[in-house]
């Protein structure tokens, strides 16, 4: 009986250690979300010849009118490499608000709509074959299509360039740091351990819900921009 009341009393002692440990982790890990940042600055580099849109698409206007499309590396940076990236398919036409460009992990998957409408005229199929190549050079070989816009010259006249896009990536970087820390009880990576935060592909550490969350807070394009070069609900 006393050897029975002895491995209870060890078994209390150690769950309740693990608990305390468990929001030490946590505790660090938030802290650390707060303070480092979540990219070096030379993540904001951006060619003059790129516009963002709301929702982290890029969009570079083409010398025979066409627009070429692919995602900035602030959201690459997110994902990390994924799995699968699916694209619209040659010729096909999409509108604004369709979601023909789908980032997937695993069973996690983002959404990015289309911010105005056009025909799709090329498609980089070797972008489609490795999800690397996107990620990791985004603005140049990693782009995803070019189309032919509905509505010709106007089609960018509406999204950010320069230092206002650069300005509104590095508020979006705060943005998304709060809501990472407000689910920090999701991550269980073990670099919280020691109070660091590996930024490249810290939403693989989070589950599906919290990926339909982001797509749903982040990456809409139905947001027009102001005067001082933030996004606003239209």
């Amino acid at each position: 009986m006393t050897v029975l009341l002895v491995l209870l009393t060890l078994i209390a002692f150690l769950a309740a250690d693990y608990i305390v440990q468990r929001r030490k982790q946590k505790a660090l890990g938030t802290a650390a979300l707060r303070s480092t940042p979540l990219f070096p600055a030379s993540h904001w580099n951006l060619s003059d010849d790129l516009v963002i849109a709301p929702n982290h698409l890029w969009m570079r206007r083409e010398r025979d009118n066409s627009i070429t499309v692919g995602i900035d590396n602030f959201l690459f940076g997110l994902t990390g490499k994924v799995e699968r990236i699916e694209l619209p398919k040659e010729g096909q036409i999409v509108g604004r608000g369709e979601r023909p460009i789908v980032l997937r992990e695993k069973n996690k998957r983002l959404a990015l709509d289309m911010p105005f409408e056009g025909q799709v005229s090329a498609v980089n199929r070797a972008a489609l074959q490795s999800p690397s190549m996107a990620s990791q050079n985004p603005y140049t070989a990693g782009w995803l299509f070019k189309l032919i816009p509905a509505d010709g010259a106007r089609s960018l006249t509406s999204f950010l360039s320069g230092e206002r896009a650069i300005e509104w990536l590095k508020k979006q970087n705060d943005l998304v740091k709060e809501f990472l820390v407000a689910r920090v009880p999701q991550l269980e990576f073990a670099a919280m351990q020691d109070g660091g935060v590996p930024a490249a592909g810290v939403l693989k550490e989070f589950d599906e819900r919290v990926w339909e969350e982001f797509e749903s807070t982040f990456l809409t394009s139905e947001i027009e921009t102001t005067l001082n070069g933030e996004y606003d609900n239209a």
